[in-house]
């Protein structure tokens, strides 16, 4: 595990319910305990203890962080909607440490003395000890007993970083289709907590792992419920997707992830960014038939992917142009997260980066004008319309599709379905720009009237190359194989207890890479 303790912890989940006789008289017992008598702490206690409670049995020795600024609570936070308060939710954190009922360490904020500036900060945490455990077991308590609350929230809009910090923004409307896309969430919470999900991480070697600079890893197979955030105080700027455990998970153990015990796929849209951008211009760039990353005269696809990216992502601020600040979040992506290949590309400084910048404005010539300008916050709220939508019609057919941006990771039974409802909404999107859409090429059966429904295709604009396996095949059917091959694993019976007890998943899986 991690060198500090306090680093093992995951944000507090206020949205944990229950109508369970037991959980009740649980809760019941501790307010009478704890001497709280005011009706609102019937609805904190309950969410306080359930989440402590899941939070220890995902692993012991976790921590929960949660804040004791006054200002991350009431009308702008993330809270309004089940009507946390700081006074009475701090009392209570108060009671159950004075009662035994926790162990807590308070947060800390440090100050450069002279600019005033935040440069390092921490969380309060707290974590069940072991008297709380023992009300819970005395009441029997079980997990299965425990849900989501139906105002959870799922669309969060934040202000302008500040010092690398922002703040939830109350708003009292939504666009339209921000409301719709609302709707799709709160179902898809609820396909995503009822459906079996899981990664067999055992068979990922410690070769594969080391070659993908992987040096340690943490899932909490518990984390599935996801929301939409749109940034800068407005409704065009963001709405990506987050909160899912596989968000956070290696593309080396993506490939060992299961639905409802059935092997997968992930679809990934190929520059997707780069498409949307050409296409603002009304071209097609598939239409090439080239690929957006690979320039002539550099051998480095993957390093270039990263420029591109950032370029497409940076823009100019009061301290740098927007050029300089594209090559900083290159640098440190590379160092983050593909240092070995960045060796190997003999990419020592910031000077090779400019090169590669300006190589990639002359092959992109049409859309230079976008790249470190910042237009990359509006790019996502287009690829979050497009996955919002690619949801959707996945809940129609009850299938569970695990969102990461702008791949989608499928059973591979459902793999031709997902492929072409990628293909329309891509089409959806771009129609406006490109006069042309795209129609399904799958027949429409109406068992009732008898009848057999094709689309009009001849007009489809060209998708030739758009969607790609995020996986290289032999490396997938090696996956697939070792997957089939099994006699027995700690993901089986995971998920043998997973059917036996109704439904739960509170698994913590952590892997050290030696």
């Amino acid at each position: 595990m991690t060198t500090n303790p306090l680093h093992n912890s995951r944000r507090f989940d206020p949205y944990r319910s229950s109508d369970a006789a037991q959980v009740k008289e649980a809760c019941k017992e501790l307010q009478t305990e704890l001497g709280l008598k005011d009706k609102r702490y019937d609805l904190y206690v309950m969410m306080v203890l359930l989440d402590l409670y899941c939070s220890w049995r995902s692993d012991p020795a976790q921590y929960i962080g949660y804040s004791r600024d006054n200002n991350r609570y009431g009308k702008n936070s993330r809270y309004t909607r089940i009507k946390l308060g700081f006074k009475g939710f701090v009392n209570l954190v108060k009671k159950l440490l004075k009662h035994g009922y926790i162990e807590n360490v308070l947060g800390v904020c440090y100050r450069d003395p002279i600019t005033k500036v935040i440069y390092a900060s921490y969380t309060s945490k707290m974590r069940a000890t072991r008297k709380l455990i023992r009300l819970v077991v005395k009441h029997k308590i079980k997990l299965s007993m425990i849900s989501r609350h139906a105002n959870e929230e799922v669309i969060v809009q934040r202000t302008v970083k500040v010092n690398r910090v922002s703040e939830n923004v109350k708003f009292t409307s939504m666009p339209r289709d921000v409301e719709r896309s609302e709707q799709v969430l709160r179902k898809y919470n609820h396909l995503l907590q009822n459906t079996y999900i899981d990664v067999d991480d055992e068979l990922a070697t410690i070769a594969e792992l080391k070659a993908a600079d992987v040096k340690e890893y943490t899932i909490d197979l518990s984390q599935k419920s996801v929301h939409r955030v749109f940034n800068d105080s407005r409704w065009d700027h963001g709405g990506r997707i987050y909160g899912a455990w596989w968000q956070g998970c290696s593309k080396e153990l993506r490939k060992y992830i299961t639905i409802n015990g059935q092997p997968t796929v992930e679809l990934d849209y190929s520059s997707i960014h780069v498409l949307l951008l050409y296409a603002h211009l009304g071209a097609n760039f598939l239409d090439e038939g080239a690929d957006a990353y690979t320039i002539e005269g550099f051998d480095c696809r993957s390093a270039m992917k990263i420029v591109m990216m950032c370029a497409i992502n940076a823009k100019e601020t009061d301290k740098a142009d927007g050029d300089t600040n594209a090559i900083r979040a290159t640098w440190d992506t590379l160092i983050k997260k593909l240092n070995k290949k960045r060796k190997e590309y003999g990419i020592d400084n910031h000077a090779g980066l400019y090169e590669m910048l300006g190589a990639i404005k002359e092959r992109h010539t049409p859309i230079a004008q976008f790249l470190a300008s910042g237009h990359g916050i509006k790019l996502q709220k287009q690829d979050s319309d497009i996955a919002i939508d690619i949801i959707n019609q996945h809940l129609k057919k009850n299938v569970a599709v695990l969102t990461i941006h702008d791949s989608f990771i499928v059973p591979a039974w459902h793999i031709n379905f997902t492929l072409d409802i990628m293909y329309q909404a891509y089409g959806k999107l771009v129609s406006d720009y490109l006069g042309q859409t795209y129609n399904t090429t799958v027949d429409t059966i109406h068992y009732a009237k008898g009848l057999l429904d094709s689309k009009d295709t001849t007009d489809n604009i060209n998708v030739s190359g758009l969607v790609k396996m995020a996986c290289d095949i032999n490396e997938l059917n090696e996956a697939h194989a070792r997957l089939d091959n099994r006699q027995t694993s700690k993901q089986i019976r995971r998920q043998h207890k997973w059917n036996k007890n109704n439904h739960y998943q509170y698994t913590k899986l952590h892997r050290t890479i030696i």
